[in-house]
């Protein structure tokens, strides 16, 4: 008896392609932080492994690099990346220390992103972040 990969109804087709794609994407988007910023890549590595210390100071290594000072395309970008590796490594009032200032910029980064991106779902139920998500 053979194994068939491919699902054989049309919504074990789109599934497969739906969570496919998903992967895709989340693989892609960890490939470009990689590849435009390798601090980046390497500091979220080190959070998934559980190496704290050594995630955050690479972070803070990439983030020195491109300051929103100096950098006002790249930077709030990097800066929302370090943002999400405090989450990662259980730092939550670090994250909101990244997130504050991005929410007062011309940048796509609002209150109602806040409120539907599940990166940010560690936050809920913070008085800090709540604030931020009435302002």
């Amino acid at each position: 008896m053979t194994a068939t990969l491919w699902p054989r109804t049309l919504a074990g087709r789109v599934a497969l392609i739906v969570c496919g794609g998903l992967a895709l994407a989340h693989a892609l988007s960890f490939w470009i932080i990689l590849r435009e910023r390798g601090e980046f890549g390497q500091s979220m590595m080190l959070a998934y492994l559980g190496r704290k210390n050594d995630a955050i100071a690479q972070g803070l290594k990439g983030l020195a690099l491109s300051p929103i000072a100096t950098d006002y395309v790249s930077g709030p970008y990097y800066q929302q990346i370090m943002a999400r590796i405090y989450l990662m490594v259980g730092e939550p009032e670090k994250a909101l220390d990244m997130l504050e200032p991005l929410l007062k910029m011309p940048y796509y980064l609002s209150p109602g992103w806040l409120r539907v991106d599940p990166t940010f779902a560690a936050l809920k139920g913070n008085p800090r972040y709540e604030r931020l998500l009435k302002e």
